[in-house]
């Protein structure tokens, strides 16, 4: 059989699909991303549900998005506000933690811990070594821990072959 592209201009179609993926390593995470997209329909875009927070809110994924030749995805948050998308930015996050440590060091040091975790790749539900712990504010610390998974992921899929999480962990740190 022979594998005509489509016409360019086509309307693009619309899926959404679930994602749960996870690994004990960098190399085996962005693998299963990759894996899952293969599967992925020419002049599509998706929605891949990938967590969903304690208060119900879903964090998503959607690509492609205008970035790294295909290689890229948009990180969500439902009901997130930044310039009319729900995608959280690196900075929305490092701003969070910053507010988190002026409100109570002691409690940002065990949220560090949960950070360090989920840097290594341990589930963000495994990383919880503090169930109770809550801030007043910015978001939930179970959304943060989620939203840090994907943007990890996000990155070592980015560079890959060079820094890949280290460069948004190295941000974090510079809060401590």
């Amino acid at each position: 059989m022979v594998d005509i592209p489509k016409p360019i201009g086509e309307t693009p179609r619309k899926f959404t699909k679930e994602l749960k993926i996870s690994d004990e390593t960098r190399k085996g995470l962005r693998r299963k991303v990759l894996d899952a997209w293969q599967d992925e329909e020419e002049n599509s875009r998706y929605r891949y549900n990938v967590e969903t927070a304690k208060d119900g809110k879903e964090i998503y994924l959607l690509r492609p998005t205008w970035l790294n030749k295909g290689l890229d995805f948009q990180v969500n948050l439902e009901g997130f506000k930044s310039k009319s998308q729900e995608a959280p930015k690196h900075g929305d996050l490092i701003g969070d933690l910053a507010d988190k440590k002026n409100e109570s060091p002691e409690k940002y040091r065990q949220l560090r811990e949960m950070i360090d975790l989920v840097y290594g790749c341990v589930e963000p539900e495994e990383a919880q070594k503090y169930p109770d712990l809550s801030f007043k504010a910015g978001l939930p610390v179970d959304a943060i821990l989620k939203l840090l998974k994907w943007l990890f992921i996000e990155q070592d899929l980015t560079y890959w072959n060079n820094s890949g999480r280290r460069m948004f962990m190295n941000a974090i740190k510079d809060i401590d």
